[in-house]
This record gives C-alpha cells, structure tokens and sequence, in this order.
C-alpha cells in the first residue's frame, strides 16, 4: 500500500507510512487483508495518539485502499463513528472511480444513491457558515430521499435543550421542547446518555417506551422518529430529529445512513456555534464603537 493523501501528520510521521505491505501489524494492513474495519491501539506514529482505526475502500472486486484516522484521548470510535467513517469510506471509494487508471468501484444501486447523498450532503454543509445554514442543509439533503417531513435541530447547553432550527413544525410545539430539562425529555436522555440513536416506527411505540411524553405524537402530528446524536470534537452537542407523518420501519442501512448523516451534521453544527459567537461579539463590538447621538 502506498500513501497517497494525508491531513494533519508531520511529514516524518506520514513518511512511515509511505509504503506499507499488507501483512504489517498497523491498522491499515489489518483492514486490507481482512477487508473490515481494525482497530490498533497505542502510538504508533509516536504522535501522542490513542490508537488508529481504519476502514477499507470497497471495491468491485475487494478493497482498493484503506481510509485511516488516528485517535487522541478518546480511544476507540464508538458505534456511530464507526458508521460515518464506514460511510465516508464508501463515499471516498465512488469517487476513485473518476481517476485515471482506477477500476470501477460502484457497488450496489443502493450503495451508489448513499454515496451520492452523502456527497451532495458534504458539499452543502461544506459550504454552510451559519447554524441556520447547516440546517437548511439538512432540511434539503436529508429529508427528501427518506421521505421525511419534520426536523429539529437541538443543543444542550447548561442541563437544557435549546432549538436552534426546525423544518416542518409549528412555533406553538418547538415552544414545548424549547429551553426544558433535558433529564424532563426522556428521549433526550437516553440519546444524551448512550451517544447513540434511537428509531421509534409508530406513535404507539413511542407511548409504550415514553408514556410520560404520550402527548407529544399527536400535538406533533408525527407518527415515526430517528433521534440522532450529534456529536462534535468528542462531545455531545445536541440532538438531530428526523420525523414522518406517516408510521414507517428503519431499515439497517438506513440506520446506519442517518447515523452517517448525522455525524457530519454534528461536525458541521459545532463549527457553525463557533461562527455564530463570533459573529455576534463581533456585532456587539460594532455597536459599543458607535457614537450614542449623531453630530
């Protein structure tokens, strides 16, 4: 294997890597002789690292590469990471395909339309400065493949869930989530609690695992759910809810796309707070330098 891109590594630490051959003890040569994600713990690039976790690019014919991320503190990716980079890996992959001397890489149709979506999904949350724009982003990009009809984005801050946007439902219900305990929304709780996403197919499910929250199906007017963790820098930062009209199953890649989703969501959203702080303070600077009366 040989390294042909590398972000954030000194150039004595990618020169390690430069060549590998597939039967080293390193993560990447792990995920390509075995085709499946790996995981190796420790400092091997003696860069202060928690380990590496790596993930193959699937090709027609098996892997053609490997995508790897070295770990700080955190250690091993969790569940949803997992997915995200297995998702980014895919999409990584498709886009090979357009490089001179590469061999087709196209999986399944289905495989195909996820790495589409989380292409067009990138691009736009790329491209998105604000936490309004970030969900504009989603609203746009998510909801209509799957056929949703709702979203809210929230964060938690201080003990609270505070919306920060919405598609798809009245000021009167984001009125009763907005500003309440998270420890008084039992969804919140377990997504908040466990980091990873929890799917509810019918309103009547929803009673039966919150009958405390047995109101909030029908003054949503919603009747299926995908509570999604947004994480950012290896913190919880809020809760994306993707919700439909209608009741409907989840089906396993669709569990894993949304949990994709909204990992880049959760990136995007976190660096999006940073610009809207900024740009605020830099608003209130603005208006403390003018003069109080015009000559």
């Amino acid at each position: 294997m040989r390294l042909v891109a590398a972000s954030g590594l000194a150039a004595q630490s990618a020169e390690a890597w430069a060549d590998l051959s597939d039967d080293q003890d390193v993560a990447p040569a792990y995920a390509m002789r075995r085709g499946e994600y790996a995981w190796v713990g420790g400092d091997s690039l003696g860069m202060g690292a928690a380990g590496t976790a790596a993930v193959p690019l699937p090709g027609a014919d098996g892997p053609i590469g490997v995508l790897s991320v070295i770990m700080e503190g955190s250690g091993e990716p969790d569940e949803v990471q997992r997915s995200f980079l297995h998702s980014v890996a895919e999409w990584a992959a498709a886009g090979l395909e357009d490089l001179p001397g590469r061999l087709p890489v196209r999986g399944s149709p289905a495989g195909s339309e996820q790495t589409v979506r989380m292409g067009k999904l990138t691009s736009a949350l790329a491209e998105a400065l604000t936490s309004q724009e970030v969900v504009q982003a989603v609203a746009a990009h998510v909801l209509p493949p799957f056929g949703a009809d709702g979203l809210i984005f929230w964060v938690f801050e201080g003990g609270q869930q505070r919306v920060v946007g919405s598609a798809g439902y009245p000021q009167e219900f984001l009125s009763l989530l907005d500003g309440i305990p998270v420890a008084d929304y039992a969804v919140a709780t377990d997504v908040l609690g466990t980091r990873t996403p929890q799917f509810i197919e019918s309103a009547s499910e929803y009673c039966r695992r919150y009958p405390a929250l047995e109101h909030i199906p029908p003054a949503a007017q919603k009747n299926a759910w995908a509570f999604l963790p947004m994480i950012a820098s290896g913190r919880s930062i809020g809760m994306c809810l993707v919700s439909f009209a209608q009741p409907r199953s989840f089906s396993d890649e669709e569990r894993t796309l949304l949990t994709a989703l909204s990992g880049l969501a959760g990136q995007s959203l976190g660096r999006a707070r940073l610009y809207d702080v900024e740009h605020a303070r830099a608003q209130g600077l603005q208006r403390g330098l003018l003069p109080r009366t015009l000559p």
